[in-house]
């Protein structure tokens, strides 16, 4: 009986060390959060001087597993300026063979999902930047929070271009 019990005082305490140690993590990351929508905002003034209908905001809204993350999605392609107007950026999270609803538990209760479908395969992403390095910044914050093959794709006019195009036609 005394094994049992310092076996279970033993996964209680390193229970509790573990909580400490997520709590210490998830403020860290929320840290991490305020300084990347910063140099979001930043980049974004620095690029002309455009500013969307609403700034990038990643932002834990609660202690759940998984933070909820917003995005500027809403913004369109008419808000950006001359030449960058029909390019924009997102990052691709989930690709799958059959549709998914936008409230789907493999989304971990991200907003502003979009889906396109190509190639018969329906396509989901997240994000709406006017430059790489945004999108860039995005998909690693998805990357983090468990989406490993997130990766960013370019739209022109709402329909998908290779990156590379888009780089070229924005240089």
């Amino acid at each position: 009986m005394r094994k049992l019990e310092a076996k279970i005082d033993a996964a209680n305490k390193s229970i509790t060390e573990l909580l400490a140690k997520l709590e210490s993590e998830r403020k860290e990351n929320d840290k991490l959060r305020e300084q990347l929508s910063e140099i979001i905002r930043k980049t974004k003034s620095l690029e002309g001087g455009h500013k969307p209908k609403e700034d990038v905001v990643i932002q834990a809204t609660s202690n759940k597993d998984f933070p909820k993350i917003k995005t500027n999605s809403e913004a369109d392609n008419t808000d950006l300026d001359t030449k960058n107007q029909e390019i924009i950026f997102k990052v691709q999270i989930i690709s799958s063979s059959t549709h998914l609803a936008t409230n789907s538990p493999q989304f971990k209760e991200l907003k502003n999902v979009w889906e396109y479908k190509d190639s018969g395969l329906y396509k989901y992403t997240v994000g709406n930047q006017i430059d790489l390095r945004s999108a860039s910044a995005l998909q690693s914050v998805f990357r983090r929070k468990g989406f490993s093959g997130a990766f960013v794709v370019a739209f022109k006019n709402g329909t998908r271009i290779p990156v590379r195009e888009a780089l070229k036609l924005l240089n």
